[in-house]
């Protein structure tokens, strides 16, 4: 139990538990004398059942063969898994004789690596299923005591806290890079990325700027959620058109910027016509949907990142006072619209 605990202490204490995981299981399986430790990372499908099982880490004794590189691993059915795993889905830790078991792939299996005895514990990240721990005695049908099955418990419980820890971290890391309406990066990961690019392998440069027409009109008239409503579709139309490496954020209210390495000036340009064609065809029930655009390139080092920035700005401030007042016509007539349509359904 005081080797248990002092792996438990590493897994708590690691920023990636995965690290830990190859030593953690060498202890484990020499303290308990046994052939295998293995981890099966589930997969799990809509419904909760596994839809497939995956090896995320193994440690074996001296001569055997390790499941994660045989190839009928991979092969096993899915509903054989499924039926095997069923007390893990409801948390039980449980004992499999291999010579007891009834005919089938997961037998075959064990018995074909000569598999004695097999003692799995589920792993759960809050209350759902994350995987398994597998320990595999070889040399004989084994008899598991108490205090073994409760020290491999103890084990598992600090994996399944260590993967908690690890989802909380990422969730927190998402949220400080990203907004939380729309799921783009925000303007804290922009300025990163801008910093980062600002390089000659990245020149040259664009950078395109971007902003929804007649956000506070919209929010004034139709409310808040009505305006997250541009916003989110912008923020898709956006993702939509541009490139994999390309960097899309939301930098300010109605404000988003797209950084994009290794594009010319007339590429940029196509990029943009995409664009503006995508929210053209973009129809939204009583909402206007527009925004303006403005680009700039930076083509070498001599030309300051921000007066890149500033010229894109100005350039979609520009078109901006252009559409702004067409905008704020439809989006008006909308208003008058929604009012008589209203005014007729109380009278």
């Amino acid at each position: 139990l005081g080797i248990i605990t002092a792996i438990t202490q590493d897994f708590l204490k690691a920023g990636d538990f995965m690290q830990i995981i190859p030593g953690a299981f060498k202890l484990l399986g020499e303290t308990l004398n046994v052939n295998r430790v293995f981890l099966l990372r589930c997969a799990l499908s809509e419904t909760g059942s596994v839809k497939n099982i995956l090896p995320a880490s193994e440690w074996c004794s001296e001569g055997m063969q390790q499941i994660s590189r045989h190839p009928g691993f991979q092969k096993l059915p899915e509903d054989a898994v499924n039926c095997y795993l069923q007390p893990v889905f409801c948390g039980d830790t449980y004992v499999s004789d291999v010579a007891a078991m009834s005919n089938g792939p997961i037998a075959d299996f064990y018995a074909f690596l000569g598999v004695k005895t097999v003692l799995t514990v589920p792993v759960f990240d809050n209350e759902n299923l994350w995987g398994a721990v597998c320990l595999h005695e070889c040399r004989r049908e084994r008899v598991w005591t108490e205090i073994e099955e409760s020290a491999v418990k103890v084990f598992v419980d600090s994996l399944g806290m260590a993967i908690q820890g690890r989802h909380k971290a990422e969730k927190i890391e998402f949220l400080s890079y990203h907004d939380h309406l729309t799921g783009l990066f925000n303007r804290r990961y922009y300025e990163q990325e801008v910093a980062r690019l600002d390089n000659s392998s990245s020149y040259p440069l664009a950078l395109i700027m971007v902003d929804v027409n007649g956000l506070k009109l919209t929010n004034d008239a139709f409310g808040h959620a009505a305006g997250d409503v541009l916003l989110k579709r912008i923020a898709r139309i956006l993702t939509g058109e541009c490139r994999a490496q390309d960097t899309v954020a939301r930098i300010g209210g109605d404000e988003f910027v797209v950084l994009l390495p290794k594009t010319s000036k007339e590429q940029a340009a196509v990029v943009i016509k995409r664009i503006n064609a995508a929210i053209a065809a973009e129809k939204i029930e009583n909402l206007v949907l527009s925004a303006s655009v403005g680009v700039a390139i930076k083509t070498d080092s001599q030309e300051n990142i921000n007066e890149i920035y500033k010229l894109a700005e100005d350039m979609m401030y520009r078109n901006k006072l252009a559409e702004s007042s067409s905008v704020r016509s439809k989006t008006i007539d909308l208003i008058l619209n929604s009012l008589h349509e209203k005014n007729g359904r109380e009278m």
